[in-house]
């Protein structure tokens, strides 16, 4: 169960996770260097996946992240792709062109102060 304060520290991990999807390729290859997971990209995915999959619930019932929630959706399943390739070199694809454009949405789609304390009463927190 997610209380209030992990609500935050994961929404604030979903953020970072989403400004790596939307970076360049080239942001995104160094990042995956600094990493030491290079060639493979699949890291990108993955931490998206382990912040998205917890907040997926408490962001799609909150009114102040419907927007941000259809384009998160829509990212999800762009990740899910079977044609995805999973390498650096693939991160020039259009298709990882696609991801960059649905993260950037979301970000500007994002609440800029999201009342975490509304997640509380859906989680059992505060």
């Amino acid at each position: 169960m997610i209380d209030e304060q992990n609500s935050a520290a994961s929404l604030a991990q979903l953020t970072e996770s989403l400004s790596r999807l939307a970076a360049s390729s080239v942001r995104q290859t160094e990042y995956l260097a600094e990493l030491g997971v290079a060639p493979l990209a699949d890291e990108l995915g993955l931490e998206f996946e382990d912040f998205y999959k917890p907040l997926k619930s408490l962001l799609t019932d909150n009114a102040d992240w419907a927007e941000a929630s259809a384009s998160l959706k829509k990212l999800d399943c762009a990740l899910d792709r079977d044609n995805l390739g999973w390498t650096v070199d693939d991160l020039q694809s259009a298709e990882w062109a696609e991801i960059r454009r649905l993260a950037a949405a979301v970000l500007a789609a994002s609440p800029a102060n999201t009342d975490l304390g509304a997640f509380a009463c859906t989680t059992g927190g505060g």
